[in-house]
């Protein structure tokens, strides 16, 4: 189970019992591109993801135009958490509304969860 605080940028993960494991540092949505607070699953998961760019294109995995980073762990629609490839936007609200991470730890977290893992995005905290 994953907790996510959106004023703190963090990531939490949790046991289902509720008992922590580990943080990470995330980037969030901007505030004009909201990362939405609620109850999502992990419905989808890829290594070395292709980047369907907004407006369109496609930019291949390794390329370093992919804004996905090395891991994509998809929640829902066009939400995810992901790596990245502008590292410095971590720990800050500027994504396009998904959950970025650096690559190393999103590669470590793609390890420990699987489908179906909860993911709960909390406003404050």
């Amino acid at each position: 189970m994953l907790f996510r605080s959106k004023k703190r940028c963090r990531l939490e993960l949790v046991t289902e019992s509720g008992r922590f494991i580990k943080w990470y540092l995330c980037g969030v949505g901007k505030i004009s591109e909201k990362t939405p607070a609620g109850e999502y699953t992990i419905i989808n998961k890829e290594v070395n993801p292709k980047w369907y760019k907004p407006g369109g294109g496609v930019v291949k995995p390794g390329d370093p135009e992919n804004a996905l980073g090395v891991r994509w762990m998809g929640i829902g629609g066009s939400l995810g958490i992901h790596g990245t490839n502008e590292p410095d936007t971590i720990g800050k609200p500027e994504s396009a509304g998904c959950i970025r991470m650096h690559n190393h730890d999103v590669e470590e977290l793609y390890k420990l969860i699987t489908y179906q893992t909860k993911v709960t995005i909390i406003e404050g905290k």
